[in-house]
């Protein structure tokens, strides 16, 4: 079954892909804003530790103004061992306002002056500043390596002045663990979630489409019945028919198959075409419901005025196929029953009867319906003959092949013969 008419295929195809992108989509969204979120815990937390301990010390803030490598105050020196104590902590820089680093763990940076950095200058002007990065450019050299992936840029202020910077590295030992357990914990929860709607709307449209797929089955069911039962009113009508329907739709099914395979009708008798012909042959002779019961009952030879009123059956059938066509809002089957009806007794060289078409100007269907009309017809006893053999069936329609009936579908009728012969006995009166 091809793709597109597949909707089940169509459906699971489509939804898990709309499923996976939107929970990759969203995953890949709550998974930043949640890393965003513990970078700013980080970022907050410092600054906040920082200006509450510096900013009431009143020792602290002349000691910014000393030279370089100048003593500590006794509890500063122990704040900032306190932060060094912590696991993520990597360094500790203090800066003046001159961009020279007053003190720092590594007492080789001590003295260095990096007044360009744009980060020390935004946290100069009283801004906490800070750098996610996995590596940086580094102020000595033996940073090079360092895994740092947090650099915080605290301002040290007093009445709203800036005496000076505190600089923390923090490396990823800690924080970049708990950024890939918080990722992976959102991307786990969004895709689990993703997959179990997933799953739960396979589950609801299955559901849906077996409803759907039993009532239109019973819509098509019911739909052939009711055509079966519109076409046996013109059967009992005329007793003599006996399986007439059965036959001639199997015989034009047999033979819109055969013509499929060729290349003049192939383009025509698509699946649809040929499901809409099969569902069409029943009524063929709907119009014989018209036509008096003298008629179809007479023994013998119709007279020429009593012929004329039996033609009639086909635009009795046309006209009542019209009218039920009228009441749809789409095109339907119908249209191929009324070609059919309107013109199964067309000849191929124009002496049919009701509108002496010719050719192709008589329909497909009604051109495969004439043969398998008249080859029933043959093989069947009425009250005016007995049944004829098979063989001289194919003889008779052999004789009238570009005459009254389409080259190729008798062409198609002889390869399908034997199935012919069979149907013919298995449903014979």
């Amino acid at each position: 079954m091809r793709f597109r008419k597949n909707i089940v295929l169509q459906f699971t195809v489509i939804s898990f892909l709309l499923t996976l992108i939107t929970s990759l989509t969203l995953a890949n969204v709550v998974s930043r804003h949640v890393a965003q979120n513990l970078i700013q815990t980080h970022i907050t937390v410092f600054p906040d530790v920082v200006r509450s301990t510096l900013g009431h010390h009143q020792e602290a803030m002349p000691w910014f103004s000393e030279k370089p490598g100048g003593a500590l105050p006794h509890d500063v020196k122990d704040f900032f061992d306190s932060l060094l104590d912590i696991r993520s902590v990597y360094r500790i820089k203090v800066w003046n306002r001159a961009g020279t680093i007053l003190w720092s763990d590594l007492p080789e940076l001590i003295g260095q002056n990096f007044a360009d950095n744009e980060l020390f200058q935004k946290a100069l002007s009283g801004q906490v500043a800070y750098s996610k990065q996995g590596a940086q450019k580094a102020e000595n050299q033996s940073e090079q390596d360092a895994p740092i992936i947090l650099e915080i840029y605290t301002p040290v202020m007093q009445n709203n002045e800036v005496f000076g910077v505190v600089e923390l590295y923090e490396t990823d030992e800690t924080l970049e663990t708990e950024l890939a357990l918080a990722q992976w914990m959102v991307w786990s929860r969004t895709l689990g979630s993703g997959a179990i709607l997933y799953v739960l709307l396979i589950a609801f449209f299955w559901q849906a489409h077996n409803r759907y797929r039993r009532r239109t089955l019973e819509l098509i069911e019911t739909q052939d019945v009711t055509i079966y039962a519109l076409a046996y009113q013109s059967e009992i009508h005329d007793i003599e028919t006996g399986s007439h329907l059965e036959r001639t739709t199997r015989y034009v099914e047999l033979l819109a198959e055969e013509l499929r395979m060729g290349s003049r009708d192939r383009k025509t008798l698509t699946r649809e075409y040929r499901k809409d012909l099969v569902k069409s042959a029943p009524l063929h002779d709907i119009g014989k419901v018209g036509v008096a019961d003298y008629i179809l009952h007479k023994p013998g030879k119709l007279t020429d005025e009593e012929f004329d009123q039996m033609k009639k059956h086909c635009e009795y059938g046309t006209s009542i196929l019209r009218r039920a066509e009228a009441k749809l809002s789409f095109a339907s089957f119908l249209q191929l029953a009324i070609d059919i009806t309107q013109c199964h007794h067309e000849k191929w060289d124009g002496s049919g009867y009701p509108s002496g078409l010719h050719r192709e100007d008589i329909p497909l269907a009604a051109r495969i319906m004439a043969v398998a009309d008249v080859y029933d017809a043959l093989r069947s006893k009425r009250y005016y003959k007995n049944p004829i053999p098979h063989e001289k069936c194919l003889e008779i329609i052999a004789e009238d092949r570009g005459v009254g009936f389409d080259p190729l579908v008798v062409d198609a009728m002889f390869k399908r013969q034997q199935q012919f012969l069979e149907i013919s006995r298995s449903f014979a009166d």
